[in-house]
């Protein structure tokens, strides 16, 4: 029966592999589903035979351990580091470890729930962290928009850009707002260079970084 899983796990990882790159949006999702689906699947044989043949089991680890560990990597990518790596390797070792190693260890209903926990912990973890750099970016977003308003009004009244963000304080806005919550990075970079306004925040530390040009009017992306 493992065995029968594991070949129709394999043949569909292959097929979704291959579907994943060569297929037009939204099938391609649902191929890069059935590869994580595939993926886990075959982790979980793998647990599962291990456990058959008697094979020495790695020591599990208390499940407030695993979700304290879980939380201070989420908060740390959250409120500090704002990169989303952290985040997306707790999903990945929710979904590619702890989920696998639970179905793996399924006819034993205490272990089975341990690590069902330890998943769903670390998964909502990496998820929750992944959602708040979202949010955090959207403000950021939503923030540059105001001081552009601002500067735009600036020049409407006095036929110029301001120099520095401080001259369009209190008129046009209470104060120069941070362009994040938290976070390093996390100040807007106003610059006039060669003749050009700019207005910079940074999405992703340290480089991944957008840029307004109020001549031109656009938006650009600098790594």
């Amino acid at each position: 029966m493992l065995r029968q899983v594991r070949t129709t796990a394999w043949v569909l990882f292959l097929l979704s592999l291959v579907a994943a790159f060569l297929s037009p949006s939204p099938a391609d999702l649902v191929a890069g589903i059935v590869l994580v689906g595939s993926i886990v699947t075959l982790l979980a044989v793998r647990a599962r035979i291990r456990v058959l043949a008697g094979t020495p089991l790695i020591r599990d680890r208390k499940a407030w351990v695993v979700a304290l560990i879980a939380l201070i990597l989420a908060a740390l990518d959250t409120f500090l580091f704002g990169q989303g790596v952290f985040a997306i390797a707790l999903c990945l070792a929710g979904f590619l470890y702890y989920l696998p190693r639970a179905i793996g260890a399924h006819p034993d209903p205490a272990l089975f729930r341990l690590r069902v926990v330890k998943a769903v912990v670390v998964i909502s973890a990496g998820a929750a962290s992944i959602a708040a750099i979202v949010t955090f970016n959207a403000i950021a977003e939503a923030r540059a928009l105001e001081v552009i308003a601002a500067v735009e009004s600036f020049k409407g009244r006095f036929g110029r850009y301001p120099e520095k963000l401080d001259e369009v304080v209190p008129i046009y806005l209470a104060e120069v707002p941070m362009a994040k919550p938290v976070g390093m990075m996390r100040t807007f970079d106003y610059r006039n260079l060669e003749g050009e306004h700019t207005l910079m925040y940074t999405v992703v530390p340290p480089f991944g970084r957008k840029i307004y040009t109020f001549e031109r009017k656009r938006w650009s992306a600098l790594d």
